[in-house]
């Protein structure tokens, strides 16, 4: 299996050559967490790299990806759907602001999104965005501020000023 997938372990379910393997696999995380493997049987798996905690890893590996997706993209952020590299980026994202809602996110990992800039408050993102745009046309002009129906990158970039503006006086801009 690892000489076919080198980069994924088989999951819960999955059988390989007739076999269940990802049950196997399974088996020997909770034989190690309740110290049923022997010295010979850690170190040999071990030895191929075997994730005893592959939630763990899974989190990490797509927590390098939103990394490098927004090297790639430094002004926007995933949608729900949206793939990166034939992973779910997208949803992960998704995953990670519920697990924030429901306060299951721990701290260290809500420090490592925060310092990719992630928003965990699904509202925050457009304003996130938009705030993003007017930087960057203040950098491309910078001796003025958008007009009402201004856009850039196709968005209505004026039109939320906008709208910043009369919230503002309004004292509904937080």
């Amino acid at each position: 299996y690892r000489k076919r997938w080198a980069n994924h372990w088989p999951r819960v379910g999955q059988s390989y050559s007739g076999v269940k393997l990802g049950q196997w696999c399974d088996n020997q995380r909770q034989n190690f967490r309740k110290r049923r493997l022997d010295k010979y049987q850690i170190r040999t798996l071990e030895n191929i790299g075997f994730p005893w905690t592959p939630y763990q890893n899974r989190w990490e590996d797509h927590f390098q990806l939103l990394k490098t997706y927004r090297d790639q993209y430094p002004n926007k952020w995933p949608i729900a759907t949206e793939l990166f590299k034939d992973k779910g980026i997208g949803g992960w994202c998704v995953r990670q602001r519920y697990d924030f809602s429901c306060k299951k996110l721990t701290s260290d990992k809500q420090k490592r999104l925060h310092s990719l800039g992630f928003v965990m408050e699904p509202r925050e993102i457009k304003w996130q965005t938009y705030f993003s745009l007017l930087v960057e046309y203040r950098k491309l002009y910078p001796k003025q501020w958008p007009a009402q129906k201004e856009k850039l990158r196709k968005k209505a970039l004026g039109s939320w000023c906008s709208k910043q503006r009369s919230a503002n006086q309004s004292g509904r801009l937080k």
